[in-house]
């Protein structure tokens, strides 16, 4: 309370009042919400097909977002209660204020694959879980206090991010609003797992939170939102016609870098990639 910064009066109810409206514990003013603006600022710049796919619904920030911006929201928290709030806030909003948009919310993980919404996204667009940060609880949740960061790694975030990945059409675009913290990388992790999925970063916004004021100073709560976008998947490589059937391919080990592919004039060294690609025409292949 020695703070001028938060006690900036000399009165004892200014400074009484001051600390009930900001909390009790710590005298800290509780989490921002997702910030409307910041949020409305991504849908409009990165919108490509008038569908979004919110991967963590949040309090309704993000919902209300593309509800006043007339852009079909699609949407996957565990949390059932929030998800029955949710829907009642969008029937609220249609009653009210009309709303011709599509609004789909799943009562589950974004682990969870949707078939019916593959190749249907032109931008995800969420700030998930930060692992252990908070622990929400309710419903069939990302972490619990036995998850290890490895797993939740491996059970939530990849997961999460190879249906992202199948949601979106070509060129659709991630962003995904992550930072490190103490202990776990997680904007670094997420950005090499991004990779390995099928993703690009091509930019980096600023979220620009509310600054939260704590009894040892003003904390600065800015973030990134990380840009990606889905690669290409045509192999840009020039292969003479083949006459013959093209040879089955053998299970390739790990550490094998190329082989050879023989036409009837030449021997054409191509990377292992590259071959599955040719020959294996949809499947989704690994080096």
């Amino acid at each position: 309370m020695t703070n001028t910064r938060v006690f900036d009066s000399n009165k004892l109810s200014t400074n009484i009042d001051t600390a009930i409206r900001l909390g009790g514990h710590n005298i800290a003013s509780l989490p921002p919400n997702f910030p409307m603006k910041i949020a409305k600022d991504i849908v409009k710049k990165y919108n490509i097909n008038n569908n979004w796919y919110d991967f963590s619904c949040g309090w309704g920030v993000r919902l209300i977002c593309a509800m006043s911006l007339g852009v079909n929201y699609y949407g996957t928290d565990p949390n059932y209660l929030l998800t029955e709030r949710l829907e009642q806030l969008s029937n609220d909003y249609k009653d009210n204020i009309g709303l011709s948009t599509i609004i789909d919310i799943r009562t589950q993980g974004s682990e969870c694959f949707i078939p019916e919404w593959e190749n249907k996204m032109g931008l995800a667009f969420s700030s998930p879980p930060y692992f252990d940060l908070e622990d929400y609880v309710i419903g069939k949740q990302s972490y619990n206090k036995n998850t290890s960061y490895e797993a939740w790694k491996a059970n939530y975030l990849k997961p999460t991010l190879n249906n992202i990945y199948k949601y979106l059409i070509n060129d659709g675009i991630l962003a995904f609003n992550i930072k490190n913290g103490k202990t776990y990388k997680l904007a670094d992790d997420t950005k090499e797992l991004a990779d390995e999925c099928g993703f690009q970063l091509v930019n980096i916004e600023l979220l620009t939170n509310n600054q939260r004021i704590t009894s040892s100073g003003l904390i600065n709560n800015a973030e990134n939102i990380f840009i990606f976008k889905k690669k290409e998947s045509n192999i840009n490589i020039s292969v003479p016609t083949i006459e013959t059937q093209p040879v089955a391919c053998d299970p390739i080990e790990d550490d094998t870098e190329e082989q050879s592919v023989k036409t009837n004039n030449d021997s054409i060294e191509v990377a292992v990639a590259d071959v599955l690609d040719i020959y294996l025409i949809g499947v989704k292949s690994k080096k």
